[in-house]
């Protein structure tokens, strides 16, 4: 049976986040769409993506 070596606080941060698949470089997750708050957002005018017919007629002058 193998002992193991202690190691500094930095080295198990490092394997530690290593584990979680969060250390350097590695991408933020994306928070999900919540499609009930980007229904009301689209509904309320808010998407840049999205005119009404109002918006259009003004950029269109």
């Amino acid at each position: 049976m193998e002992r193991e070596v202690p190691t500094t606080n930095e080295q198990k941060e490092a394997q530690d986040e290593a584990d979680r698949g969060r250390g350097e470089g590695a991408p933020a997750p994306e928070p999900a769409s919540d499609a009930f708050v980007e229904s009301a957002e689209i509904q309320a005018g808010l998407d840049p993506d999205v005119l009404t017919d109002e918006q259009a007629d003004r950029r269109a002058d």
